[in-house]
């Protein structure tokens, strides 16, 4: 790194690290690890918010590696060529690899791997966070929590939001360093005594592919969701190292002390669990959190669906006479480097590209997000184009000062059998350039 750092594995690259993210400007910008192993001996922190003020750095930051290893369903994970960072510093339950100190937005990190080295209890701790994107990182050897997602203890002035929005695509927890660490939390940082109405937690957070494993012991989980709500999994598996077989759950629900309904209204699609689902009192799926048919040929448990009443026909799902659309194959793409154009007709967004075979009676259900904005007054947009035939804009940025915007479209198309091709386009409206950065697209295939 240009900072200092060795990457090695045996000097402390602590010092080097920090001093290239506090380079980035405030704009926002990607700090870049080659690949190779950096120690450190603190945590990595990205923001400096507290309870009662939002970070003033550290938004739309973006930590980028040269890939997270290959094989990180299981123990024996190849790490040639990629970027690791491995904890050298004291112990702690609490102690965090890397922190994101928010209230913060439009950070980033992917293609990484992080390592607790069976000292730091929590991988990656994401404190009030909203609108992240985290791509292809890996958590390994954690003695409590590898990936703990959080709030402040109320609303910070100026900040009207909790841990939300966020998107986790193929992230990982795995190889947990004792059989009573967990490999994913989301909650509130609120007193559990309160109401959570009024007050932040996590929600709306998209997982995507991967997969969390915990230790296997009692009080170990694989997700175990507390104070949140609205979010949603999609093909990611829970399950355990080891451990007590009579111990810890896949999917653990902990109702809130101060709010009956939490957690409340997460989705959970296609996943596998060898254990199945646990919670306390009223939580759990009759609770208001829902499992969607899967699935179950590889041995994957499905939870009981309450009162829902369910039947098949023609190979087709439907529950209360209602079809249930159930997904079948995924394609993405992903740019984390800024993309900019003045042109003032439509273009391709480097990138974002991605294809897909698909069958008769399918849908293709498309989702692109990203952070954009325009460096002067004016107008970006941003469509869909499926096989040649362009959907319309999906958003329009009026930026002040040059900030960041969400550019987000969700689209549900049907679609004939075969390859289909799907791409993001953009232009501006007048000379002043329109950047995407951190853009992602996911493309599936629902029958």
């Amino acid at each position: 790194m240009a900072f200092g750092a060795a990457g090695n594995g045996v000097a402390d690259d602590t010092a080097a690290i920090v001093r290239a993210i506090a380079a980035v400007s405030a704009q926002g910008g990607e700090v870049y690890f080659p690949a190779g192993t950096y120690r450190v001996t603190a945590p990595i922190v990205i923001g400096n918010g507290s309870d009662s003020a939002q970070s003033t750095i550290g938004h739309k930051v973006s930590l980028r590696g040269a890939g997270y290893g290959t094989g990180t369903e299981v123990s024996n994970v190849s790490t040639q060529g990629v970027t690791q960072i491995v904890y050298g510093g004291p112990p702690g339950k609490t102690m965090a690899v890397v922190e994101f100190a928010g209230p913060l937005h439009s950070v980033a990190m992917s293609d990484m791997l992080i390592d607790g080295n069976g000292l730091a209890g929590i991988g990656i701790d994401i404190i009030h966070v909203t609108q992240g994107t985290f791509s292809r990182v890996a958590v390994r050897s954690i003695t409590s929590i590898g990936w703990n997602l959080t709030t402040r203890s109320g609303f910070p002035a100026g900040v009207a939001y909790g841990n939300a929005s966020n998107r986790f695509y193929d992230c990982y927890s795995f190889s947990p360093a004792n059989f009573s660490a967990s490999g994913l939390a989301l909650t509130s940082g609120v007193s559990p005594s309160v109401s959570l109405a009024g007050n932040p937690d996590s929600a709306q957070n998209l997982f995507f592919g991967g997969s969390f494993i915990y230790g296997g012991d009692k009080g170990s989980y694989g997700a175990w969701l507390h104070g949140a709500d609205n979010n949603q999994f999609i093909g990611t598996f829970f399950y355990p190292r080891g451990g007590n077989a009579g111990g810890g759950y896949d999917v653990f629900f902990e109702q809130w002390p101060g709010s009956d309904d939490f957690p409340k209204e997460n989705v959970f699609t296609n996943i596998a669990m060898t254990r199945g689902v646990g919670a306390s009192r009223g939580a759990g799926p009759t609770g208001g959190n829902f499992f969607w048919p899967f699935q179950t040929g590889d041995g994957a448990m499905v939870p009981a669906l309450g009162s829902a009443q369910t039947m098949t026909f023609n190979g087709q799902t439907y529950i209360n006479g209602v079809r249930a659309w159930r997904g079948r194959q995924i394609a993405s793409a992903s740019n984390s480097r800024p993309q900019s154009t003045s042109s003032n007709q439509f273009v391709d967004v480097p990138g974002l590209v991605a294809m897909l075979a698909t069958k008769r009676s399918s849908q293709l259900k498309i989702e692109f997000s990203g952070a954009a904005a325009k460096s002067t007054s004016g107008q970006g947009f941003f469509q869909i184009v499926v096989d040649g035939i362009r959907y319309g804009d999906t958003t329009s940025i009026v930026p002040s000062s040059g900030g960041y915007s969400t550019a987000s479209s969700i689209r549900l198309l049907p679609v004939e059998e075969g390859m289909h091709t799907v791409k993001i386009q953009f232009r501006s409206d007048t000379p002043a350039a329109v950047t995407l950065n951190n853009g992602v697209l996911i493309v599936e295939e629902l029958y």
